[in-house]
């Protein structure tokens, strides 16, 4: 999906490739590349899981379609997909590197320049993989957090 956005966008919009563009590419494409094919399989899945007799319910009370969806199915679909939805947003950091290959110097690629130029590689690649160990944590607390709100089975208390 990188090189889809790198290489369309500009022919979409007229522009000459630059470093905004790439830089505007990279953080569309991770993202997108994971919420619109994985996180959308999810929450179809957990829809999917609702009893049906939810949607009868629902329809014999004479509720609109969008009404019946928002009262009444996602409240009971979306606490099962939180921690997938967890996954992905983990899973994004573990994808970011993946943008150098459409020039976006992100963290690693900083790191590795950084190497480069002082010949220690030692400390800022320790110091990026800090950062990215925190990133990680502070994410999964998060959704650790998100899975104890929604009270779901399983939960760390």
């Amino acid at each position: 999906m990188d090189h889809w956005t790198s290489d369309l966008l500009p022919l979409l919009k007229g522009l000459v490739v630059t470093v905004e563009l790439t830089v505007c590419a990279g953080v569309l494409a991770v993202p997108l590349g994971l919420l619109a094919g994985y996180a959308r399989s999810s929450h179809r899945g957990a829809i999917a899981a609702v009893p049906r007799e939810q949607y009868e319910a629902a329809i014999a009370l004479n509720m609109t379609r969008p009404h019946m969806m928002w009262r009444i199915i996602v409240p009971q679909a979306m606490p099962p997909v939180v921690p997938a939805l967890g996954n992905y947003l983990i899973a994004m950091f573990k994808d970011a590197p993946m943008l150098s290959v459409i020039t976006v110097v992100e963290l690693l690629q900083e790191g590795k320049i950084i190497g480069s130029e002082t010949f220690r590689y030692t400390e800022p690649l320790t110091l990026v993989g800090a950062m990215f160990l925190l990133l990680s944590l502070f994410s999964a607390s998060g959704v650790r957090y998100a899975e104890r709100r929604l009270h779901l089975p399983g939960a760390v208390r």
